[in-house]
């Protein structure tokens, strides 16, 4: 697993607080796979996702060897699945988790409250196995934005918020996995495969990204989706330009004085 002990969330939380930062615990880490897990199941996605039942306890999978693991603890064919769509393990304990092989190169972030975990996302950081966007045969980059897709070091997916969360989740994950990969990833921007209703709101009043679609919408992890290329600072700057927007801008920027966001930043 990438260092990333600088933008930790705290263990304990007050009534009302948000934390929002990297999962670098276990706890942490299970607590966001669960969102991501329940997301999937009601959309369906995981129904033709591959099961498995492991004789192990969740960090002996999730850890930063734990890829070794899977690979000495499933048959071949298994393995297989796993490297081409992921699975749904079933751990010693009960604890059913949807893990794929980008969960070793990723940064995950993680918000929760004090009474448990209500949103995901992660940042995968090009590797070996390339990028989900970039490298799935289901999705398609028009020739014009081949180029610059291709040379994008990383990819923000696994976005998802609990129904009923707090208002500023989903902000304020955008706004840590936005502060990680520019202060200590040093990346400016991300490929994404993005569901077409967060593409629209994220290009709508509210946010004013203006993000680009770069190619055609496909059926991708059970909804309707279309592979974007965010550039942090040009969307920030969009963002900026408009009065109901500017105050996001300032905030996913980390300036300091924005008002509006109750949260725990535990950075």
């Amino acid at each position: 697993m990438l260092e990333q002990a600088i933008y930790t969330v705290p263990e304990t939380l007050k009534d009302g607080e948000i934390a929002i930062g990297v999962a670098t615990s276990i706890e942490d880490q299970i607590g966001r796979l669960g969102v991501v897990t329940e997301r999937y199941n009601h959309q369906g996605y995981l129904a033709n996702v591959q099961k498995c039942t492991l004789p192990v306890k969740p960090e002996v999978v999730l850890n930063a060897d734990g890829l070794t693991s899977v690979q000495q603890l499933l048959s071949p064919d298994l393995y297989e699945a796993f490297e081409k769509e992921g699975l749904v393990m079933e751990f010693e304990g009960g604890q059913s988790l949807y893990v794929d092989k980008y969960h070793w190169n990723s940064v995950p972030i993680v918000a929760k409250t004090n009474e448990g975990y209500v949103g995901s996302a992660r940042v995968i950081v090009r590797n070996g196995h390339g990028l989900p966007t970039l490298t799935d045969p289901r999705i398609q980059i028009n020739e014009e934005w081949q180029e610059k897709a291709n040379a994008c070091p990383a990819e923000f997916s696994q976005f998802a918020v609990k129904k009923g969360s707090p208002p500023g989740v989903s902000v304020g994950i955008l706004r840590n996995a936005h502060l990680y990969s520019r202060d200590v990833l040093g990346l400016n921007a991300w490929v994404a495969t993005t569901d077409n209703f967060v593409v629209k709101l994220l290009n709508g009043s509210f946010f004013h990204f203006s993000i680009p679609t770069i190619g055609p919408s496909v059926d991708y992890l059970g909804s309707s989706s279309t592979p974007t290329y965010l550039d942090f600072e040009k969307s920030l700057d969009n963002a900026q330009q408009y009065e109901s927007s500017a105050g996001i801008a300032r905030f996913i920027r980390g300036e300091n004085g924005v008002d509006g966001f109750q949260w725990y930043q535990g950075i």
